[in-house]
């Protein structure tokens, strides 16, 4: 009898403990980060390259703002017509270069 009111102790005080943790635990967290594609290799006489990379989006967990993109070629936010995911799209018309890097900067409040 006694060891089960122990044993009850013990695990209300770790209960409590637990609740007493989550409490304080934050209710959000800040992330700043930052995704670069490298587009290497082109070949020479290309013509057109398009880059196809995940854009963030917000959702119920999460709000997500993109705050900088930096491509050496045009670029626009296309969304995909079946699952409706957004989608950076670059296209490089006649590059010069064999390569080349796109930048997409993020914060992310979860």
């Amino acid at each position: 009898m006694i060891r089960k009111i122990f044993l009850s102790a013990v695990l209300l005080a770790a209960a409590l403990a637990t609740a007493a943790a989550a409490a304080d635990a934050p209710r959000s967290r800040d992330f700043e980060l930052t995704y670069t594609a490298h587009v290497t290799e082109l070949p020479p006489d290309a013509h057109q390259v398009d880059v196809w990379i995940p854009y963030p989006v917000s959702d119920g967990n999460q709000d997500v703002t993109v705050t900088e993109v930096v491509s050496p070629y045009p670029h626009e936010i296309v969304k995909e017509p079946r699952y409706g995911n957004s989608i950076l799209h670059v296209t490089a018309s006649d590059p010069k270069e064999p390569a080349f890097d796109v930048v997409m900067k993020v914060r992310v409040k979860r």
